[in-house]
């Protein structure tokens, strides 16, 4: 039942205006009719735990995620999951520069870009709710810090005001 749920687990972004906002908003809402705290991860996060550790090479491992407009949304681990760096957004043309050297893993969420990667192992990957929870569940018994649940955008968004200022002319 609903009275054991301790707290409410949401990925913040990147990835689609949308779908960060509507995520975010359900998250929100959950936690506040239950009473329970509202932890952000980011997908980064969230996809790198669901990677087994048999996988994971000794080098760490990098997250692509495809953003959709010839760039990745990029993010760097080191073999224990803690982060290399924060998270940007790279062009294609610039992937490779930005990759840590061989041995790691690259974990792509979409398709891999191909040609940039070099040796690297690639395991293709999806955020998975079960490695949330679980990434969630030994971050708080650990003590960690969340992000906030709020969203992560990378870049600026694609959406502009009309010259018209949005109001329809008569």
């Amino acid at each position: 039942g609903w009275s054991v749920v301790a707290a409410v687990a949401v990925t913040v972004g990147p990835g689609s205006f949308t779908g960060i906002r509507v995520g975010l908003a359900a998250a929100r809402g959950r936690g506040l009719a239950l009473g329970v705290p509202v932890l952000g991860e980011t997908i980064f996060e969230a996809v790198a735990w669901g990677v087994p550790a048999l996988v994971r090479d000794a080098g760490g491992l990098v997250v692509l995620i495809d953003s959709g407009r010839g760039s990745r949304f990029v993010q760097g681990f080191d073999p224990t999951l803690r982060p290399r760096g924060a998270p940007m957004s790279v062009e294609l043309a610039r992937l490779s520069s930005v990759l840590p050297p061989p041995p790691c893993t690259v974990v792509a969420v979409g398709a891999p870009p191909v040609g940039c990667l070099g040796t690297r192992p690639i395991v293709v990957a999806a955020p998975d709710a079960a490695a949330l929870a679980e990434l969630a569940a030994a971050r708080r018994a650990a003590g960690g810090d969340f992000v906030p649940a709020t969203p992560l955008y990378l870049r600026p968004p694609d959406a502009a005001v009309p010259p018209a200022g949005g109001r329809i002319r008569a």
